[in-house]
This record gives C-alpha cells, sequence and structure tokens, in this order.
C-alpha cells in the first residue's frame, strides 16, 4: 500500500511538471492544459483553479455511474495537478533560458513523454484516476469495443478544438499530445504494472 501511494503521489507530480515543461517550451500543450487554459481565458480564475474545478465537475459523473475508480489518486490529480502545472510553468518561464527552435522541440518530446510516463505511473496503482482521465475510462467500460487509447484520442481532439475556440493556442506539440498521449499512456500503464505489481498479481 505504501509502494502505490508514493507512486500515486509521484506520478502525479511528474505529470505537472511535463506539463509545466511543455508550456515553457511554448510550441502547444497537452488537450487538458488547452481546454482548460481556454476556460481561464473566459473566466480569468487562473489556471490552476479552472483547471482543479474542472475536474470537481468531471468528478460528479464519475461519482455516479463508475464509483469504484475513486481512490487516492483521483483527489491527489483533482486537488494538486493544477497548481503543480501553474506554478512550475512559471519557475521554467522565469528561470530557463530562452531556446532555440530545434532545442524547444526536443525538450517538447521530452515533456510529452514524462506526462505518458506519469500518467502510466499513476495509473498502474489502480488507486483511483484522475475524473478527466476517466472519461475515456467510462466509454471503455461502457463501449467495450473502443479502446481506451481510441476514446482518449478522441476525447483530446475533442478538447483541443474546444480550447481554440475558447481563446487557447494551439501548436504542434498540441498535435502530438492529442494523438500519442492515450497510446503512451496505455504503454506506460502496461508495462509499469508489469514492473511494479507482477508479483502482486
Amino acid at each position: 500500500m505504501a509502494k502505490k501511494i508514493i507512486l500515486v503521489i509521484l506520478g502525479n507530480v511528474i505529470i505537472g511538471l511535463g506539463v509545466g515543461l511543455s508550456v515553457y517550451c511554448n510550441l502547444g500543450i497537452d488537450p487538458s492544459t488547452t481546454f482548460f487554459t481556454g476556460v481561464n481565458n473566459q473566466l480569468n480564475l487562473g489556471l490552476g483553479n479552472c483547471i482543479t474545478l474542472g475536474n470537481a465537475f468531471l468528478f460528479i459523473p464519475m461519482f455516479i455511474v463508475e464509483r469504484k475508480t475513486i481512490h487516492l489518486g483521483t483527489f491527489v490529480n483533482m486537488f494538486a495537478i493544477g497548481y503543480i502545472v501553474q506554478y512550475s510553468s512559471a519557475f521554467f518561464i522565469q528561470t530557463l533560458p530562452v531556446l532555440s527552435f530545434p532545442i524547444r522541440l526536443l525538450v517538447t518530446c521530452c515533456a510529452i513523454l514524462t506526462v505518458c510516463i506519469g500518467c502510466g505511473l499513476y495509473l498502474s496503482c489502480e488507486m483511483g484516476q484522475a475524473p478527466w482521465d476517466s472519461v475515456a475510462h467510462l466509454i471503455n467500460i461502457n463501449f467495450p469495443k473502443i479502446k481506451y487509447s481510441t476514446g482518449r484520442m478522441v476525447q483530446d481532439i475533442i478538447a483541443l478544438f474546444l480550447g481554440y475556440l475558447m481563446g487557447a493556442t494551439l501548436g504542434i506539440a498540441s498535435i502530438i499530445f492529442a494523438f500519442f498521449l492515450g497510446p503512451g499512456i496505455h504503454f506506460f500503464k502496461t508495462n509499469f504494472q508489469k514492473l511494479f505489481f507482477a508479483k502482486e498479481s
């Protein structure tokens, strides 16, 4: 149990730092942050607050439809991830140098990989999932023929579109996130489960 708690917290910190790094590179951000950036453009509540409130809203159908997916990871992500993104991105922007485009692209790819690793790590513990992550999971449960990675890809593309309509800026990283986040999360989740929890199954 202690190992799972540590990995859940660590995974969410890694996600937040990865997203913060992609914000610093300014080549586009992940779909959920793009969406909530758009929401923040409309409401001006602060990105951390918008992410937290948005996840709290998505928590309602999660609680109604698939209550068993709610656990520690749900609340760690719901209440922490937005502020990790907000403050880590501000730190990176204020302290790291301005990079050339090729270096920014390379760092952005590393940021995307980091987010996939963080998501896969905390989800591998099976101690709940974020309300945002639960959308594709609930689709997979209710429509088994639709894979999690496919549902997540569709969810991410819609989030990018809505975020753009609300004034969020899209970039090359936004597209990469939309198409590779779902498969990347699935890959790392599967392998982390084998690495950390194979003996427990």
